[in-house]
C-alpha cells in the first residue's frame, strides 16, 4: 500500500509504503526509465544489487518489473539522508563524520572485493536508520540508468567518498557551488582547497 512520496532525484522517486500482509514499512523506488534495454539491464543486475547487502547497505528485497517500468522494494530508512542533515546543520564535527564515513567506506570496500561499483556514493545516497546507523542506497543504479559516468570504477567510488567527507566537514563541496558542469570543470583542473583551510577544526591526521 503506497503511502507517501518521500524523495526524488536523478534516478527516480522514492515512496514510503506498507506491506499489506505484515504491516511492515518499506521503501519503493520507482526508477526513471521507459527503456526496455535499461529495464533488462536492471533485471540482470538485481542479483548483484542483492549481493551488495550488508549492515551498512540498504538491501534490495526484490525488483518489480512490468514492461519498461521498474520498482525496487527496499528496507525503509526512517532517519532521512546525509544531504538533509547537512542542509539543516551546515557542517558536522569530525568524530561524527568518522562514524558516518568509516562504515560506508567498509561497505564500499566489501562491494569492490566482489567487483561491484556503487557509482554514486553521494550525500543523498547515505541514509540513516531510525537508530542512526548509516546505510548506503542505490548500489549501481545510477550507472545502470545512465545517470552517471559509465566508466565508474572502485577508484571513482573512493574519490566520491572523499568529496562526501570533505563536504560533511566543511559544509560545502571542495569546488563550491554552481552547475554540475561548472563544478566538474573545477574538479577536472586538479585544484582542490585544503580541508584545514575551510574546516580548521578537522584533526590533522584526518585532513
Amino acid at each position: 500500500v503506497v503511502e507517501e512520496l518521500i524523495g526524488f532525484g536523478v534516478t527516480g522517486e522514492v515512496w514510503r509504503a506498507r506491506e499489506d500482509a505484515t504491516g511492515e514499512t518499506l521503501a519503493l523506488k520507482r526508477l526513471r526509465t521507459r527503456s526496455t534495454a535499461v529495464t533488462e539491464r536492471l533485471r540482470r543486475e538485481a542479483g548483484l544489487l542483492q549481493a551488495a547487502a550488508g549492515p551498512h547497505v540498504i538491501p534490495v528485497r526484490r525488483m518489480l518489473i512490468d514492461d519498461a517500468e521498474a520498482v525496487m522494494v527496499m528496507d525503509y530508512a526512517a532517519g532521512g539522508n546525509l544531504a538533509a542533515v547537512l542542509a539543516a546543520r551546515g557542517r558536522l564535527p569530525a568524530p561524527e563524520v568518522v562514524t558516518i564515513v568509516a562504515p560506508i567506506a567498509a561497505a564500499l570496500a566489501a562491494a569492490h572485493d566482489r567487483d561491484l561499483v556503487h557509482a554514486d556514493p553521494s550525500p543523498t545516497n547515505v541514509l540513516f536508520t531510525d537508530e542512526g546507523r548509516p546505510v548506503l542506497a542505490d548500489f549501481g543504479v545510477a550507472r545502470a540508468l545512465g545517470a552517471t559516468n559509465s566508466d565508474a570504477a572502485p577508484a571513482s567510488d573512493v574519490f566520491a567518498l572523499g568529496v562526501l567527507a570533505f563536504e560533511a566537514l566543511a559544509g560545502h563541496s571542495p569546488w563550491g557551488d554552481g552547475t554540475a558542469d561548472e563544478i566538474s570543470s573545477r574538479a577536472a583542473s586538479g585544484h582542490r582547497p585544503a580541508v584545514l583551510d575551510v574546516a580548521p577544526q578537522t584533526p590533522p591526521a584526518m585532513a
